[in-house]
């Protein structure tokens, strides 16, 4: 099913991995003087995109992305068909639990920022160089709401062939790198915010898989706990070409297990690149 990425995507993929996007202050700048700007962008990449992005076949712009896991960090770019990664390829309510349901479902482009496991308030995370997740051609997520406050997040990432790989070895490299850390700065919080990461297990699903469990609890300024522990459990799963990462409710492993190879199920029924 390969074949279906068109070959155009691909070329601009493989461009846009080492593009240097510009701060957006600098961007906007240029923008406005944008009727002043002659010839020569002096980027082969950019001018692929501007020329695509006025009729280029199977291709659409992108713009906005969530308030959650972070926001678009590039120009609008561009991405393949959706029905690269169709609604459908994603866990359903009916998949999860009764009463679930699904609160929305959001198309990214390549260049978006944000994954479960992007835990930049890890004091090593910087030296870990997690970079796999930023490699997608297309992104879908969906946010899923259930019954007593429960709540799930899942997205699938299509990669171009050899990139996915990254994805799950990265994944243990943050629970194993990070383990225990303040996610809490000062000082806009005046609690510390405990946050420990750890592998359950590995090899469950798919391809390759790790199941992550991250534990939370809050101390006051005295070191006393302000309430319980809560937990979630992340899974991130490869099938091929194709990732899908999950943010999971509650500390129930086997559930968990369950859930993410209903998902792995689903996207490899319905989604390009299995």
């Amino acid at each position: 099913m390969r074949d279906r990425v068109p070959d155009v995507v691909r070329q601009l993929a493989d461009e846009l991995a080492s593009v240097d996007w510009l701060p957006p202050e600098e961007l906007r700048r240029r923008a406005r003087r944008r009727t002043r700007i002659g010839i020569g962008w002096g980027s082969a990449t950019l001018a692929v995109l501007l020329i695509v992005a006025i009729g280029g076949p199977g291709l659409r712009r992108q713009t906005t992305g969530p308030q959650r896991y972070g926001t678009a960090t590039a120009p609008a770019t561009l991405l393949p068909d959706e029905q690269a990664i169709p609604g459908r390829s994603l866990l359903q309510p009916d998949d999860i639990a009764p009463g679930y349901l699904v609160d929305r479902t959001e198309l990214w482009p390549n260049s978006a920022k944000g994954w479960a496991l992007e835990w930049t308030e890890c004091p090593g995370w910087a030296a870990l160089s997690i970079t796999g997740f930023r490699l997608h051609i297309a992104l879908r997520r969906t946010y899923l709401t259930g019954p007593g406050g429960e709540s799930l997040v899942q997205d699938v990432r299509l990669f171009l062939p050899g990139r996915a790989e990254r994805m799950v070895p990265e994944a243990q490299r943050v629970a194993n790198g990070c383990g225990t850390f303040d996610g809490h700065l000062p000082p806009d919080y005046t609690s510390v915010g405990w946050h420990t990461l750890a592998v359950l297990r590995t090899g469950f699903a798919g391809d390759e898989s790790v199941l992550i469990r991250h534990g939370m609890r809050s101390e006051d300024a005295n070191g006393m706990p302000t309430g319980p522990e809560t937990v979630r459990l992340y899974a991130v799963v490869r099938r091929g070409d194709l990732v899908a990462s999950l943010d999971l409710p509650g500390s129930l492993e086997d559930r968990a297990v369950a859930i993410t190879r209903t998902a792995v199920t689903r996207m490899c029924a319905e989604a390009t690149g299995c």
